[in-house]
């Protein structure tokens, strides 16, 4: 592409007539658009969006902060390296109270068995009862959540599609 004669005047002339001071070959600061979407201030953002909701999605990221969706991915993946992992299905999720409850039950039909020996397992009437009232399965990339990759992985319940007894 060839400038044109005159453009080339025009620029001239011009550079002559302005302030020494004022010319310069550096970017003046300006308004709009950061230059570099992946600062500090832009990551800690993002990095608290996650921690508050970890099922948060990279475009609702974006029109929070005000940055293009490839930055957000590229803070998330690459410099504050989550990665999103899909929940564990478990068979029962027990509290720790619940689990205590059965190590002692446990403990006191061991000590039965100790006294009554075979007469007892002949009393015994075993059964597992679930009750599940309402079906509302989340799909696995609904359950996905962000985590760092030492984090250990979510866990999620076995939901039934129907009650029994």
């Amino acid at each position: 592409m060839c400038l044109d004669v005159s453009t080339v005047r025009r620029w001239t002339r011009r550079s002559r007539e302005e302030n020494p001071s004022e010319s310069t070959v550096h970017d003046q600061a300006r308004t709009g658009r950061p230059l570099s979407a992946s600062d500090s201030k832009h990551q800690s953002r993002v990095d608290q969006l996650i921690r508050e909701n970890r099922r948060v999605k990279q475009i609702d990221i974006s029109i929070e902060i005000g940055i293009s969706q490839e930055r957000v991915h590229h803070i998330i993946t690459n410099l504050r390296e989550y990665r999103k992992v899909s929940a564990r299905w478990v068979q029962k999720m027990l509290t720790p109270h619940m689990k205590l409850q059965r190590v002692q039950i446990c403990r006191e039909l061991l000590a039965k068995f100790d006294e009554d020996g075979e007469d007892f397992l002949r009393q015994i009437v075993t059964g597992d009862e679930s009750w599940v009232h309402h079906y509302d399965p989340e799909s696995q990339q609904q359950s996905k959540e962000y985590r760092h990759k030492t984090s250990p992985s979510p866990k999620k319940f076995k939901v039934f599609s129907f009650a029994w007894k």
